[in-house]
């Protein structure tokens, strides 16, 4: 907890409620004074609770499940490549290219922009660490750039101040599923002859200024990690992008370099997706992804509505 300037831990309570007093005491926000210091009547509410969306979809994805173990095929194949032809549909992009995970494809993205040792990349000062990460991995240097106070996205503002004779992409993250400002990071792009790479692992279904994020900059990289808004059984990432050339280079770039089995062009990677963690829950999911995150925008549109209600009949 944060009282004023100073940190202090609340005492563990062997009962819930023991402490509400205290929080009262320390003037927090107004809904905490409403719960009862008794503790009668409270629940713990689960911060993510992944087996929900399994229960609900469980026939799709248990039938999904067992024809790809019938199939014998276990890595990519028809079932990955269905899925990579409906997201970039889902996204307004013309190319797919499913990966491992979400810093796979940062890190494969930036590969095939031609990042690598003595290059900088402009990123948020405020994101999760996959994004430094990626362009450590190409021996790049990640340069940071502040956000903007409302949004906590990149700041385009204050983006041409850490251009260097270096630079060479720029790579804001749509935060929290907030779109970056993308016309004006990628007017500096153009007017600089930079690359742009979007971070959209929390942004899938977002909408910039009525387009969804999948194709605004040169290409797009996201996460299908489990707790995402489209989520993976297991681990799992992508690229999508309307540029043909990025497309084959990153195809070429997760499979250790090759195009044709034992024929390898380039240094490549492992980076490819299966079809049980992502393939198999394609119909499952990624067909109700519009459904289900409009089921959950108005259900907390909803919560926040009585909430702002409640809360404005307690004020004096």
């Amino acid at each position: 907890m944060i009282w004023g300037t100073q940190y202090k831990v609340l005492p563990r309570c062997r009962a819930v409620g023991l402490c509400i007093p205290l929080l009262r005491r320390r003037r927090l926000h107004p809904r905490l004074r409403r719960l009862s210091s008794t503790g009668r009547g409270a629940r713990l509410i689960p911060f993510l609770d992944l087996k929900a969306p399994y229960v609900e979809l469980r026939a799709e994805i248990d039938a999904a499940i067992a024809r790809v173990l019938a199939s014998g095929w276990y890595i990519l194949g028809p079932e990955v490549d269905a899925f990579e032809h409906e997201f970039a549909t889902y996204v307004d992009a013309k190319h797919c290219v499913s990966l491992a995970n979400g810093l796979d494809a940062l890190h494969l993205a930036l590969r095939a922009l031609d990042v690598g040792p003595g290059d900088e990349v402009i990123v948020p000062s405020n994101t999760y660490i996959a994004t430094w990460l990626a362009v450590s991995q190409c021996g790049a240097t990640p340069v940071p750039v502040e956000p903007v106070e409302s949004t906590y996205n990149l700041d385009p503002a204050l983006i041409e101040a850490a251009i260097t004779p270096r630079t060479k992409v720029i790579l804001p993250v749509h935060l929290y599923g907030q779109p970056a400002d993308m016309d004006p990071i990628l007017a500096i792009a153009r007017k600089h002859g930079l690359r742009v790479l979007e971070d959209g692992a929390q942004a899938h279904g977002a909408r910039y200024k009525g387009k969804r994020i999948g194709a605004h900059s040169d290409v797009v990289a996201w996460s299908f990690y489990p707790g995402k808004n489209l989520g993976a059984l297991g681990d799992g990432g992508a690229i999508t992008t309307n540029d043909p050339a990025l497309d084959d280079r990153i195809r070429v770039l997760r499979n250790y370099g090759s195009r044709v089995k034992y024929v390898n062009e380039i240094q490549g990677y492992n980076s490819r997706l299966d079809p049980i963690r992502r393939g198999a829950a394609r119909q499952a999911e990624a067909s109700r992804c519009v459904e289900c995150t409009t089921r959950c925008r108005r259900t907390a549109l909803s919560r926040r509505t009585a909430r702002h209600r409640t809360d404005a009949a307690a004020c004096p």
